[in-house]
């Protein structure tokens, strides 16, 4: 589990690339919270990231987590 902080620092660090390594680890995240381990979340949240439209993923994971509590 990173930070807030820690993941915009080494994406800075990276260019970037980091946020987009963080989005697809968090999409297993999200999946096993879902309770689909073996879902797409991942592919999905990155390839939305990649596009452009990367506040729509993290909206994506703040529903996921709502949902679970």
């Amino acid at each position: 589990a990173t930070s807030g902080v820690m993941v915009f620092v080494l994406s800075i660090v990276t260019c970037g690339i980091y946020s987009f390594f963080w989005i697809f680890k968090m999409g297993e995240r999200c999946d096993r919270i879902k309770g689909t381990p073996s879902g797409n979340s991942n592919i999905l949240y990155l390839v939305i990231s990649l596009l452009g439209f990367g506040i729509v993923v993290y909206c994506l994971m703040q529903d996921t987590i709502n949902k679970a509590v």
